[in-house]
């Protein structure tokens, strides 16, 4: 199976893996091929220069910092392709998170399940569902 991260997931896996649950532990610990979205590389960057142009500390992953895990770590950075971006997510999701979407249509175009644990996500068909 493929697992695609979630960006949290990416976080947790590198950065805070005390973060991680039992069962998420199990399916990261199996087989699985498990990828990185360059899109997730866009939503730290994004999240980590908010905080810091409005001036406040953080301890954030920044990108720089995420790339160099994502090798350190062993997991697969897969970009997504302009065909990818003008695909059509099936089913379309009903809320508005340009990342979330994304993501959702970057685990539908490689053949994956993205692994998240945000509730929204969870029940669409490229979303993996624990056991």
């Amino acid at each position: 199976m493929r697992l695609l991260l979630d960006t949290h997931f990416l976080i947790w896996v590198t950065n805070a893996p005390e973060l991680l649950r039992p069962r998420e532990r199990v399916a990261l610990s199996g087989d699985a091929d498990l990828l990185v979205s360059s899109i997730s590389l866009l939503e730290i960057r994004l999240k980590w220069r908010a905080l810091e142009t409005r001036g406040k500390p953080h301890n954030a992953l920044s990108p720089a910092k995420a790339l160099a895990l994502i090798g350190e770590n062993g997991l697969a950075l897969v970009e997504l392709a302009s065909l990818d971006i003008a695909a059509e997510l099936v089913p379309p999701v009903a809320h508005t998170d340009p990342f979330d979407e994304l993501l959702l249509l970057h685990a539908q175009q490689l053949g994956a399940k993205l692994l998240t644990r945000d509730g929204r996500l969870r029940d669409h068909p490229s979303a993996y569902r624990f056991a």
